[in-house]
């Protein structure tokens, strides 16, 4: 039977994991008590850790030469999931990383230690490189969890197809390019490395919720389950004799809001994994979505009244925007094959299918009319453009060029002009087509969160570990005023803070957060 030995007694999260060269210990990084990530050696004959002194960077590989790759300068991805950063080089006690490469989420050194293969964003597309500028693999969702066979003829990694959603396929790429899906899609997938054998890949996944078990899968295809345990568990890494690095977590995901007719916040979540989407103008109706154990594998859309106790569920998928009118949710099917936008009824009426043609959409958002629909999506082998649909029927029009998606709230009040997001920061664009102009003091990983009623100032905000700082952005000068920040009061575990919801009158919001407390462990005799 499996035996535990558990490696981390402190609070907070734990983001990844390695065996280092000595393979009785871990070298891991973690956000204990609500500090910044920091990177750990664990000893094997302690209950104590050693800092490293790296702040606010995380390890994604150890090569067995002792060089770690690291990530440094990192934001929350816009898969909300992972990190996007500079990728760094550094031996373990050494003093000063060395910078390789920016706009990297993963990276993994192959069996000689000296390169590495990356997963680096590029005009809106993840692309899996080896060596780096090689691209073997693109999507326009994302990739996690890259790892090179022992053989250094194969990487594994999980294919994920819809950004904001962590569920995906365990997927095989050679040195040529050709990628396998070795599994069917999981509801969640986080955490792959290769077995010993090195003829087998473990992953952590689940086909409903969040509780994920440790599974294998061969190259052709067959799969098992290895070990199962109450709540959530992520594979970090994999070692000789059937050992392994998994970390227990509990996750959750919250609502917290200032909601009309109280003077303080208060929680507004709902059951375990509460993703609020939108807010009615005058903040007494939130969307909402449950994607974790109670929300079921296709996750589900509640409505509720902010001042009440009581929500209401339209149905199944991933909600995007509540209606102007209050009538109608628009809400992506993300486990149809290809996945889809419905308009779900907040009140009486009937379920209406959106198809988008040959366009994989991922976000949208209602024109002031209600009768037209502003979303972001891709057509195979392109990234993502922004495209308009009428509500009554017709083909989708794209106007922007690839490399351009939809975050926040994009629609200026009159609906003539959108803010919409690259990898250099904010565009303006005409919502009829045409040119998109970069804003002037914007950054990358800026949302727009609201137009103020004179159309020449935006409010924006930037989704932290712990926190969202809103600022004002005058989009005539690019002077920008700092407003608000948005955080839980208790930060220990909290690995992401997404940005506000905001009333018409700016005086009531609702924000999410992410929480993940883990335990890690050094499992022994896996087979």
């Amino acid at each position: 039977m499996p035996t535990f030995h558990e490696l981390t007694f402190r609070r907070g999260a734990l983001t990844s994991a390695r065996f280092a060269p000595d393979p009785r210990s871990a070298i891991y990084s973690a956000s204990w008590e609500g500090n910044p990530q920091a990177v750990f050696i664990s000893s094997p004959n302690s209950t104590e850790s050693r800092d490293l002194g790296l702040v606010q960077t995380q390890v994604l590989a150890v090569s067995s030469g002792g060089q770690m790759a690291v990530l440094r300068r990192f934001r929350v991805a816009d898969n909300a999931f992972t990190y996007v950063g500079t990728v760094a080089q550094l031996s373990i006690g050494a003093d000063a990383p060395r910078d390789l490469l920016d706009n990297v989420e993963d990276a993994d050194w192959n069996p000689e230690g000296n390169a590495l293969a990356v997963v680096h964003t590029v005009g809106g597309k993840s692309r899996l490189e080896y060596p780096i500028s090689k691209v073997l693999y693109e999507t326009a969702g994302w990739i996690s969890n890259l790892r090179f066979s022992a053989k250094g003829d194969r990487l594994a990694f999980v294919d994920h197809p819809t950004l904001g959603d962590d569920g995906g396929t365990i997927s095989v790429v050679d040195l040529s390019g050709k990628k396998t899906d070795l599994t069917e899609r999981w509801a969640s997938a986080i955490g792959l490395a290769w077995a010993p054998s090195g003829d087998e890949i473990w992953f952590t996944a689940t086909a409903t919720g969040f509780s994920r078990s440790l599974r294998g899968v061969t190259l052709s295809g067959k799969s098992r389950e290895l070990l199962t345990a109450p709540g959530t568990l992520t594979l970090h890494d994999a070692g000789a004799g059937g050992r392994a690095l998994i970390s227990r977590d509990a996750l959750r995901a919250g609502a917290i809001g200032l909601v009309p007719g109280e003077n303080k916040e208060r929680d507004l979540s709902w059951q375990d994994w509460t993703v609020p989407t939108a807010l009615s103008e005058d903040g007494k109706v939130l969307l909402f979505i449950e994607a974790g154990e109670a929300g079921g594998g296709d996750y589900a859309v509640f409505t509720r009244e902010t001042n009440s106790t009581s929500a209401v569920r339209l149905g199944q998928g991933s909600a995007r925007s509540l209606s102007p009118d209050g009538k109608w949710a628009v809400v992506l099917r993300q486990n149809m094959s290809p996945p889809d936008f419905v308009l779900l009824p907040t009140g009486v009426g009937q379920q209406r299918v959106l198809p988008t043609g040959k366009v994989i959409p991922r976000f949208g958002q209602f024109f002031p009319d209600s009768n037209r629909l502003l979303f972001d999506g891709h057509e195979a082998g392109h990234a993502s453009r922004i495209y308009v649909m009428n509500l009554d029927g017709g083909q989708p029009r794209a106007i922007s060029p690839e490399g351009f998606n939809l975050r926040g709230h994009s629609l200026s009040p009159d609906g003539k002009r959108i803010a919409a997001i690259s990898s250099d920061g904010m565009a303006l664009l005409p919502s009829d087509g045409g040119e998109p102009q970069l804003v002037r003091g914007s950054q990358p990983g800026d949302i727009p969160l609201r137009w103020e009623k004179n159309g020449q100032t935006l409010l924006v905000g930037t989704r932290g570990e712990i926190s969202c700082p809103v600022s004002r952005l005058d989009l005539e000068t690019g002077a920008r005023t700092p407003w608000k920040t948005f955080s839980p009061v208790d930060v220990a575990g909290v690995v992401g803070a997404s940005c506000p919801l905001i009333s018409d009158d700016e005086e009531h919001y609702v924000f999410g957060y992410t929480r993940n407390l883990s335990d890690l462990f050094l499992v022994e005799h896996l087979k």
